[in-house]
């Protein structure tokens, strides 16, 4: 078996650094890494090509994004067959879990890596993603039975233009959730200022620490409910680091009444 790696950015001008620090991990030969400086509107490019030459059955394909395959759906669908279907290879998306069909039970995409054992999924996009792709996405997650859970929802360029797209979101039934340490401003002024706007609006449905490791990151969700509360109410609180946490682990949908902030 071999491992391969795509990396993909529009232009020569962008930087891919980014994409080939996430890669690390699986200690891929820098001779199966292919990048194009291309962009993703269709699959005519020059290295996605020549990968697609390489790969054979057996062989693993790893992205940091599912965006970096390409921007338009369909054809993503339809590449993503014929590596995973015609080649017999497998793919995994680093920075959604979901989408790794080395544990495949049937899905189109693989299995569906839920939080805790419940109906509920963490997941994540370039945060330059646009908001057709996303919805995309999701719509696929719901109509698998399953609640999506939009992690760093503060970070997206589509949700800081616009804020409607998040309610657009929540509206077909997934969760947003916001970082302890943007809120607090720790990742910036202008990440808890959207922050804030989220709140203000009552689009956040859960907070969460992004703690990877106890030794890199520290966990401030403590620091961070009492600035909610100060800041939002008790009740705005309760509900996004207790009541809507308890729901996810039991596996219990939203209700229009748990998602109120106020």
């Amino acid at each position: 078996m071999e491992k391969y790696a795509y990396v993909r950015v529009s232009s020569r001008d962008q930087n891919v650094d980014r994409q080939l620090l996430a890669l690390q991990p699986f200690q891929i030969p820098s001779k199966n890494v292919f990048i194009d400086y291309q962009s993703g509107k269709d699959f005519k490019r020059p290295q996605y090509q020549k990968l697609m030459g390489r790969m054979q059955q057996g062989d693993l394909l790893v992205v940091k994004s599912i965006d970096r395959l390409g921007r338009n759906y369909n054809e993503i669908l339809k590449n993503w067959q014929r590596i995973t279907k015609d080649i017999g290879a497998d793919i995994c998306v680093i920075d959604m879990e979901l989408l790794d069909t080395r544990k495949d039970t049937g899905n189109l995409t693989g299995t569906f890596i839920t939080m805790g054992g419940s109906d509920y999924i963490l997941v994540e996009f370039d945060y330059q993603a646009d908001y057709s792709f996303i919805r995309n996405i999701l719509e696929d997650c719901i109509l698998s039975g399953l609640f999506p859970i939009i992690a760093h929802a503060e970070r997206y360029e589509v949700f800081i233009k616009d804020l409607a797209m998040l309610d657009d979101f929540r509206k077909m039934g997934c969760m947003i959730q916001l970082n302890a340490d943007s809120i607090l401003g720790l990742d910036g002024g202008p990440a808890k200022r959207h922050c804030k706007h989220i709140l203000k609006k009552g689009l956040a449905d859960i907070v969460a620490s992004d703690t990877h490791d106890t030794e890199s990151r520290g966990n401030r969700l403590k620091d961070c409910r009492l600035y909610i509360e100060k800041k939002f109410g008790g009740e705005t609180a309760g509900r996004l680091f207790v009541r809507n946490p308890e729901r996810i682990t039991e596996s219990i949908e939203l209700s229009a009444k748990s998602r109120k902030s106020r």
